[in-house]
């Protein structure tokens, strides 16, 4: 966004739209500057900014929502806990938050399924499986704050898909809403005939539009995704081939672009009777990821890659104790292997890995036999991006290319042509994710606020976009593309499979009104970057104090890149938004603002008084941003 002029108000449409809202939802609308802001960025690189923000109270106001989009032609783009990546949680409509709906509606523990609003978050469902000895089993970083729709919506899977798969893998049925406010409803089929998977006023005519597409285009659909076992690139037209599609997970991976989820059946897992694992060091990464493809002979349930020599730079790093020993050794990569199952399964898998340890090169290794340090491991693992971005300086890890999927056995080569092209923009990157899937994130540390900065992520973007197509990879393998990656769709697929993507959103969405530029259309990589070169303005608000030690308070705000960690709700951090699931009242909100006041986008006198006591007031100063944050953002 060019910060060197003030917020633009919102559109005649918009503002229209957001008063046809008023009155009629249970949920509330917000028009101001501020609160536009707050819901503009995500966790991603990117920053939209919508004309109006829903914050839904009921399902039904995704309906009436539906319905004033289309007679304003407004867009909308629905939002849970707004930890995307690739910017698919913002737009320049209507933002309709979802994390109020968060009602559990139905636990079949024998049928070992559940019945859940798209606002329930993975911990709050997993907590009430619990209960049954069940779990939603795909295992994302953000498991405390991530809601169930959002996993579906972006195809969410973590670091045990090669047990549980990816979130498609345990949908069920869904409804929907279509843009205009009609009801769809999606599930199995009795057999070959689409129109028996689901039901609605436009279901017929829906069914009738997807049976040409798989007759005209099945040879493209069979064999133009990418050869890796995880794909959140393009929509799911292979699920139309199944002797009996579920048509719910058509829309598994969409991105918020076909229909807005008002309810979800989803499938539940057993909760295994233990875990145990190692963490194992290596000398390169490329060791490590040799290393991998021998490990997964072993049959584990997880193997994780970190890319310790980035990590070694955040100052909360030293909070992981359980793990010093490796931490403090001066290897560059740590891989931690994951055994599930009865004690006796898990424990044999322990023994296989034990039996190739010496083959595998090895340099240090911590065997992680009880919870606590199991804990440790994947807390660690998952609090990767955070830490990147408490450590100090002006390059932050940027999230673009960060969700590259290969076959594992290519994962060491294509690292390494990976590193190359790094190296040769003159840039580092961090390297880590879900070796065992050939999924990793990957970050080059970026000042995305110079011009030369934004020039190298250009660069960067299609010169691995290039190579993950000549590995016929995925761009994405769980993370989505939304407005970072859809642009290369095109190129990944090829023309006749990506004109059915084009096509598919036109039966869906014929105005593309939900989640434009989200699979199809998608922008430059650097369009509505979140900073960019012009990203303060001419007079900027400067605090009285130095943070010289932070190196400014704009870095210092800017540790906080909305993973929405303070929307979770397990630890301490932060009271006032867990128990308000107001995203007004979190510690992201409190660092947006202060972020808007640094680039002088807001000016103070544009911020109401009773909008700084909802924001800045709301905080109780309990300082759990700065312990439970893993990149120290410290608002209080």
């Amino acid at each position: 966004m060019d910060a060197s002029r003030r917020l633009p108000d919102p559109t005649p449409a918009g503002l229209a739209a957001a008063r046809a809202l008023e009155g009629r939802v249970a949920g509330e609308v917000r028009t101001t500057p501020l609160s536009r802001w707050l819901y503009s960025t995500d966790s991603s690189s990117y920053r939209l900014l919508p004309d109006a923000v829903l914050v839904a109270g009921a399902v039904e106001d995704l309906y009436i929502a539906a319905q004033v989009a289309a007679e304003h032609g407004v867009s909308l783009c629905p939002r849970g806990a707004g930890t995307s990546v690739a910017g698919q949680a913002i737009g320049t409509g209507i933002v309709v938050d979802c994390f109020k709906l968060d009602r559990i509606l139905e636990i079949d523990a024998d049928g070992r399924r559940a019945r859940v609003e798209p606002g329930v978050i993975q911990a709050s469902l997993n907590a009430a499986a619990a209960a049954y000895g069940l779990e939603f089993g795909p295992d994302t970083s953000t498991v405390d704050q991530a809601t169930i729709g959002g996993m579906v919506g972006n195809n969410s899977s973590g670091s045990r898909s090669i047990i549980y798969g990816q979130s498609v893998d345990k949908l069920l049925g869904l409804r929907t809403v279509l843009i205009g406010g009609d009801e769809l409803d999606l599930g199995v089929c009795a057999d070959d005939d689409l129109s028996s998977g689901m039901t609605g006023p436009q279901a017929r005519a829906i069914a009738t539009e997807l049976a040409a597409m798989r007759r005209r285009s099945r040879a493209a659909i069979a064999t133009g995704y990418p050869q890796t076992s995880r794909c959140t690139s393009g929509y799911n037209l292979r699920c139309l081939l199944d002797p009996r599609p579920n048509l719910a997970r058509l829309l598994a991976g969409s991105e918020g672009s076909l229909a807005l989820f008002t309810m979800l059946d989803v499938e539940l897992d057993p909760l295994p009777e233990t875990r145990v694992g190692a963490a194992l060091t290596f000398a390169t990464i490329r060791q490590a990821l040799e290393a991998n493809v021998a490990l997964l002979s072993t049959g584990p349930s997880a193997v994780e890659l970190l890319d310790l020599d980035p990590l070694r730079r955040a100052p909360n790093l030293s909070t992981f104790r359980l793990l010093a020993p490796l931490l403090a050794n001066g290897d560059p990569a740590m891989l931690t292997v994951e055994y599930q199952g009865s004690e006796e399964e898990a424990r044999a898998g322990l023994a296989r890995l034990r039996a190739i340890q010496g083959e595998l090169g090895v340099r240090e290794v911590v065997w992680l036999e009880d919870r606590a340090a199991l804990g440790a491991a994947a807390a660690l693992r998952r609090a990767v991006l955070p830490l990147l971005m408490g450590a100090p300086g002006a390059e932050r890890p940027a999230a673009i290319v960060e969700d590259t999927a290969v076959a594992p056995e290519h994962l060491a080569d294509f690292v390494d042509q990976f590193q190359r092209i790094i190296a040769a923009h003159g840039a580092k990157a961090s390297f880590t994710g879900h070796a065992s899937a050939g999924c990793l994130h990957v970050r080059p540390l970026l000042d995305l606020k110079s011009v030369a900065g934004v020039a190298k992520l250009d660069a960067i973007a299609r010169e691995v976009g290039q190579l993950v197509c000549d590995y016929h990879g995925a761009v994405s393998g769980e993370h989505g593309c939304g407005i970072a990656r859809s642009w290369i769709l095109p190129r990944l697929f090829g023309a006749e499979l990506y004109a059915e993507f084009v096509a598919l959103k036109k039966v869906f969405d014929p105005r593309n009104l939900l989640g434009p530029g989200h699979v199809v259309d998608g922008p430059s990589p650097i369009e509505n970057l979140r900073f960019g070169a012009n990203y303060r303005g001419a007079e900027p608000w400067r605090p009285r104090l130095s943070y010289a030690a932070e190196g400014g308070f704009d870095l210092a705000v800017e540790k906080c890149f909305g993973a929405g960690i303070c929307k979770k709700i397990s630890g301490t951090m932060c009271p006032p938004a867990t128990v308000s699931r107001d995203e007004t009242r979190s510690t992201r909100a409190r660092a947006n603002a202060l972020q808007a006041l640094v680039a002088g986008t807001l000016a103070l006198e544009d911020i109401t008084e009773d909008e700084f006591v909802e924001v800045l007031g709301t905080c109780l100063a309990c300082k759990a941003c700065k312990t439970e944050c893993p990149a120290g953002v410290d608002m209080a």
